[in-house]
């Protein structure tokens, strides 16, 4: 049976709900199209700025069931509400792996005899994250060498951190980098990221991956 995890804390387990249904939308694309006077169709600018694609929230819907005498139901849905109601969450489900992140708005609670239903609707980012970030580490020397950081559909800024004085190329930027953390604005796309480093000491990038 799937259950719904928010913030660490397993509320099927914890508060005797159930999880009855659910539904995970797909987020959409942000299109930019421009209508230009004399050519055919439409010129498509949605990776213009930023050379990919950048998607729309997902809606994602849990409906809860809540069974009991009206003490006890009333006691669970406190519990849940108290946990979810207006605040922002990390949201999973016991049988997928990573976690959303979102706002939740409690959406309705209906009744029928001794049974209770809760719905809760959550504002999503709309990538699925990985529970860990991924982390490559690597003794520097002056020699320059390769270090492949694989990464999935979501863009990603990586955190570069330095014991020492290291160099650093993406693409066509050399960043000389002194001992500490640094957020140099470089974006790891789908695939193979190469950076060139040399340098002392080692080097750490960190980045969190991010599924559809």
């Amino acid at each position: 049976m799937i259950s719904v995890i928010i913030d660490g804390i397993n509320i099927c387990e914890k508060y005797k709900v159930t999880l009855e249904s659910f539904e995970i939308g797909m987020p959409e694309p942000k299109l930019v199209k421009v209508q230009i006077p004399g050519r055919d169709g439409e010129l498509d600018m949605s990776e213009a700025l930023s050379g990919y694609i950048n998607y729309g929230n997902r809606e994602i819907t849990i409906q809860l069931g809540i069974t009991g005498d009206d003490k006890v139901s009333e006691k669970k849905k406190q519990q849940v509400l108290v946990l979810t109601a207006g605040k922002k969450v990390k949201l999973s489900f016991t049988h997928l792996d990573g976690y959303f992140l979102g706002r939740c708005t409690p959406v309705s609670i209906t009744r029928e005899f001794a049974h209770h239903t809760l719905t809760l609707s959550f504002s999503c980012d709309p990538y699925r994250y990985q529970n860990t970030e991924t982390v490559e580490t690597r003794n520097l020397t002056e020699t320059p060498i390769n270090l492949i950081c694989v990464n999935t559909i979501m863009p990603v800024s990586p955190t570069i951190e330095t014991s020492a004085n290291a160099k650093v190329r993406f693409k066509d930027k050399t960043f000389d980098l002194q001992e500490g953390v640094h957020r140099l604005g470089i974006v790891f796309s789908e695939g193979r990221n190469t950076l060139n480093v040399s340098g002392s000491g080692t080097i750490k990038v960190k980045y969190r991956r991010g599924e559809m």
